[in-house]
């Protein structure tokens, strides 16, 4: 988080955006250890004061009323928008893990603390490293770039994220667009508040913990297993006896 918050600044700065971190109670609560870097002093300090001449601050691009707004609007989509994007890749901060043969039958869309539960859940039901899944840190805007060419290694997109589908929308908008635009050769469905053939999703309230994402995966993968993922039956039921 201390990292994440200071290329969350260089974002800002950047893109000329309000730059936001969402931090979830379980994070909020947790603790662990950093790797510390010697102190940047800041110019401007209680001892080194300067007067700032309020005649110099350009109001037009910091209030958002009519008729700025219609400029600023067409300026955000055109400029800042893709000045976050492109710093979000210098830094890296989109990356496709697992992703070891060119096709697979389903994939994994994710960000932030749903992105380590996945991972568990995975692990437990002996997954782990089986199927890709796209990390997303920048979660708006989203690359196109990235989700385009994860689309292209996977029949079917998950999306696993807390409470409301935002990430969901957004990657079904751009995998749609693509589509329509003749940029990808097929259509790729995208689940994730529900699952194909009545299977209940990823649940909208009450947020996540590995054990809700294991009980909500394990019809999934068993429905799936008589397609074209090879699975150990036992292993889901086992899990499944444990969690009931």
């Amino acid at each position: 988080m201390k990292d994440w918050l200071s290329i969350a600044f260089d974002i800002s700065v950047r893109s000329n955006l309000y730059t936001t971190y969402l931090v979830t109670v379980n994070q909020a609560d947790g603790g662990g250890n950093v790797e510390l870097r010697p102190n940047r002093y800041p110019d401007i300090t209680t001892k080194k004061q300067i007067v700032i001449n309020t005649a110099l601050i350009d109001g037009s691009n910091r209030v958002v009323l009519p008729p700025d707004s219609a400029r600023i609007e067409i300026e955000t989509l055109g400029e800042r928008f893709p000045n976050a994007i492109k710093v979000a890749r210098e830094h890296n901060l989109n990356q496709i893990y697992h992703l070891n043969e060119s096709q697979y039958e389903i994939g994994f869309v994710t960000s932030g603390l749903a992105y380590t539960y996945l991972q568990h859940a995975l692990h437990e039901l002996e997954f782990q490293g089986r199927i890709p899944i796209l990390k997303l840190g920048l979660t708006h805007p989203v690359d196109e770039e990235i989700v385009r060419e994860f689309a292209s290694h996977v029949r079917e997109i998950y999306i696993i994220e807390e409470k409301r589908p935002l990430l969901e929308k957004d990657v079904q908008a751009i995998l749609n667009n693509l589509y329509q635009n003749g940029e990808i050769d097929r259509f790729v469905q995208v689940w994730g508040k529900e699952f194909p053939e009545g299977l209940e999703g990823i649940p909208e309230s009450l947020g996540l913990n590995p054990s809700i994402l294991i009980q909500q995966l394990i019809p999934l993968l068993r429905h799936k297993s008589a397609t074209k993922i090879q699975i150990n039956p036992d292993v889901l039921l086992a899990k499944r006896k444990g969690l009931s």
